[in-house]
């Protein structure tokens, strides 16, 4: 666990050292150095294993016979496979295009703040994105980043377009579409209070969901079991929890960012931050109850990190300090939770480079069951079940 927070730690420093904050010397040399950190894991993660079993298998008289997955990845997988390139670096350069376009977007939308930002994001979101590794879901979010750029300069179709291709690779995506119309736009302080209201009792009341889907849908309880199992998956994320530590800390920057509005908006893109960083916390709150809605965090967790970010103009020199000793508290406590919780995915953390200079690529047994040997986080493994 070291290692995360070691990066984590470098992030901070950069921040708060303005020899390093202002030079693009250093922040190139951070980049880097954070991309063969997280582009290059090799045993560590999980999704990697049925990624490299689809990659094997794919070819052109199978293209789309496993149909859990979204025809956009078959596609772009075949693509790189007739280029007669290997699993590993193919699954190594698409991590780094995610990585370049989700360092693009922390430059251009938190500019003042970018490794404030990047402290934030890496344990909130950036540890799962490349490290474990949901690769579909992160490259549909890659594309919904460089969409964005429609919403800002109204263009309809060009946006509609880039969730379309978005959606070719994660089905999470189809719902994009309809944020054109909301992200960019001034959204009352009244509007959200009401929208929290109704989002935090309606999910956070164990049972609410499903009797509403019962007496208002009129849903036959048969056809409500495979509902809900879809919903809510079989993970213990799953269980609509109406509180936990984590829960009130994502209230407690909801408001927090509402009470502040003013100074995010001052900032370049500042509405669309605003928004974005809002409806992260909405769709958190969801997603404790329905699983599957928690893959929608990742096309608006950059927006959030960099609302929480834009806050720390919001006070005066000292009390500058106090917000970030919070900024350091909550991301510290979210990367504990999250590491340890999903333990044996992270720890230990190999790289790829080490073994292939060494000459010691191992075969797929044997990295499938090395981090699972060898983690001191023994009770993390099959506590949750994959989802990719």
């Amino acid at each position: 666990m070291i290692v995360y927070f070691a990066f984590m730690s470098l992030a901070l420093i950069s921040y708060l050292t303005p020899r390093l904050r202002d030079s693009k010397r250093w922040f190139w040399a951070y980049n880097v150095v954070l991309a063969l950190f997280l582009c290059f894991g090799y045993m560590c993660g999980s999704d990697w294993r049925i990624y490299e079993l689809f990659y094997n298998d794919i070819d052109f008289n199978h293209l789309f016979d496993n149909n859990h997955t979204e025809p956009g990845y078959y596609i772009y997988m075949l693509s790189w496979k007739v280029l007669g390139v290997s699993f590993w670096p193919y699954f190594i350069i698409t991590k780094l295009f995610i990585f370049v376009i989700i360092s693009y977007a922390i430059h251009k939308y938190a500019s003042r703040f970018i490794y404030l930002t990047w402290f934030i994001f890496l344990p909130q979101a950036g540890f799962f994105i490349f490290i474990d590794n949901p690769m579909r879901n992160a490259i549909a979010a890659a594309i919904f980043l460089l969409g964005v750029r429609y919403i800002i300069s109204r263009n309809f179709k060009m946006y509609l377009l880039f969730c379309v291709l978005a959606s070719s690779f994660h089905v999470t995506a189809l719902i994009l579409p309809l944020l054109y119309f909301v992200l960019d736009r001034e959204i009352s302080t009244k509007a959200y209070i009401i929208t929290f209201v109704i989002v935090f009792v309606f999910f956070g009341v164990p049972g609410l969901f499903e009797d509403t889907l019962v007496r208002v849908g009129g849903i036959n309880p048969f056809i409500l079991n495979k509902v809900t199992w879809y919903l809510l998956g079989d993970t213990p994320d799953s269980v609509g929890k109406a509180f936990s530590l984590g829960t009130l800390l994502q209230v407690v920057v909801y408001f927090f960012l509402l009470y502040c509005r003013g100074n995010i908006e001052k900032e370049k893109y500042g509405r669309l931050i605003l928004n974005a960083s809002l409806l992260f916390v909405i769709i958190f709150r969801i997603g404790i109850a329905l699983a599957i809605f928690g893959r929608l965090q990742l096309y608006f967790v950059v927006f959030y990190c960099a609302g929480i970010s834009c806050l720390i103009k919001a006070f005066k020199y000292r009390s500058q300090f106090v917000y970030l000793f919070f900024i350091v508290s909550y991301s510290s406590f979210i990367g504990y939770k999250n590491i340890s919780m999903n333990g044996w995915k992270y720890v230990p953390y190999t790289n790829y480079i080490w073994y292939v200079l060494t000459g010691n690529t191992l075969s797929y047994d044997q990295r499938d069951d090395y981090n699972k040997k060898h983690t001191p986080y023994k009770d993390s493994i099959n506590l949750y079940s994959n989802d990719n």
